[in-house]
């Protein structure tokens, strides 16, 4: 028997528990039951190897274990596998000739497979999540190896791994917080200038980024220059558009994830064509949000085929929208950089779109901006940016071109 864990992308099985023949004792409680009460219902895979035409007591009570757990959690996802020709006989005689010579004979406690099926067929009524799938004996195990594979990419297509899926990583809008949504986590802070209560909504800003998404743009790119409240108006946009839609927050930490299960989904979509139209249908769109993205992307570590998968995943399902900032000078040098992306944004206009936020007294409703601006944070200058007028908040903003966020120090 073999319980996996999927965490990753990285490998298909990353926990193995092979359970010993005996139960020991675990702290005060004995170790069978531990597993049987513990380890299964958390895990993700459940798969029960059958070499034999029988199995033993303690792994019959697993498999009971494992579908006592799925009928309450939907979880493990259940497989058997089960040898054609146990032993590499074709024969019953010499099958029990080869159990005879191999010491495998069954005993009295031993459950032979096909009874064990049935009576969890009829106890549990799983057929439609119970995976049986039959292998051929050889001595590379080679057989059983492909029949694993297989039987992964089937569940995947299927969406039964729900951790392996890109909708695991998104959070409702309404549970976005500012230290989440801020690539400098210093800037969602009171001190620094972030004051949930204050937020002027400007026309050609707020209102332009609302009007785009629902005019059908997939990939907008907020540029502006430091301080200009490029991340505050996406914050703003969240709570107050997206608060039942999903989210992702895109981070360095995460992002080569991101595009990971993004392959899945790709792998998924393909398999079965209609999955992403009927989602959009549905109007479960997957909004995926980055703050400063080319520092994004570099950090994180991401290949130039990667970032260009990605864009390209975006504009061609219109399940996913993604939505992020740059500086604009950091965000010119990301596309030279990156001109595979650049040549993909082009293509498809009217997918792609770039809002850039003027300097203050530039834009159309400008004047009662500043008034606003002036009342709450007692400035009387005039100012370019947002971060012009409230206190603390240019600490951050000074970047030269070319500059990695990171590079950027308080004053």
């Amino acid at each position: 028997m073999a319980l996996s864990t999927i965490r990753n992308t990285k490998t298909h099985i990353e926990y193995i528990y092979d359970c010993e023949k005996e139960s020991t004792i675990f702290g005060m409680c004995p170790k069978q039951d531990n597993i049987n009460q513990n380890v299964i219902p958390q895990c993700d895979w459940f798969i029960l190897l059958a070499p034999l035409q029988h199995v033993g007591a303690q792994t019959a009570n697993e498999l009971y274990a494992a579908y006592a757990a799925s009928t309450q959690n939907q979880k493990p996802i259940i497989s058997v596998f089960c040898c054609k020709n146990p032993l590499g006989k074709s024969t019953s005689e010499a099958y029990q000739e080869a159990l005879r010579t191999s010491y495998c004979l069954k005993s009295s406690t031993d459950v032979n497979i096909d009874v064990l099926l049935e009576v969890l067929q009829r106890k549990y009524g799983q057929q439609s999540k119970h995976y049986v799938v039959d292998y051929e004996y050889t001595t590379d195990h080679s057989s059983l190896k492909n029949k694993i594979g297989e039987q992964f990419d089937m569940l995947l297509i299927e969406r039964k791994f729900k951790e392996l899926q890109i909708d695991g990583m998104s959070i409702w809008g309404r549970n976005v917080s500012a230290r989440a949504l801020y690539y400098d986590k210093k800037r969602a802070q009171k001190k620094y200038g972030f004051n949930e209560q204050l937020y002027y909504p400007r026309q050609g800003v707020d209102d332009q980024i609302k009007q785009l998404i629902n005019d059908g743009c997939r990939i907008l790119t907020i540029i502006g220059s430091p301080g200009s409240g490029k991340t505050r108006c996406l914050y703003e946009y969240i709570h107050r558009t997206l608060l039942n839609e999903r989210i992702i927050l895109m981070h360095r930490n995460n992002v080569q994830d991101v595009i990971d299960r993004l392959k899945i989904d790709t792998t998924i979509n393909k398999a079965n064509l209609s999955a992403s139209q009927e989602g959009a249908e549905r109007g479960q769109r997957l909004y995926i949000i980055t703050d400063q993205v080319r520092d994004v992307f570099e950090m994180g570590g991401v290949s130039d085929q990667d970032i260009e998968f990605f864009y390209k995943s975006i504009l061609e399902n219109r399940r996913y929208i993604f939505i992020c900032t740059s500086i604009s000078s950091a965000y010119d040098s990301f596309l030279g950089l990156h001109t595979g992306v650049k040549k993909l944004v082009e293509e498809k206009v009217e997918l792609y779109n770039k809002l850039s936020i003027l300097p203050i007294g530039e834009g159309r409703d400008d004047a009662n901006f500043i008034n606003w601006l002036k009342l709450h944070f007692k400035r009387h200058q005039n100012g370019k940016t947002v971060a012009d007028y409230i206190p603390n908040l240019n600490h951050y903003c000074p970047v030269k071109a070319g500059k990695s966020v990171f590079e950027i120090v308080e004053t």
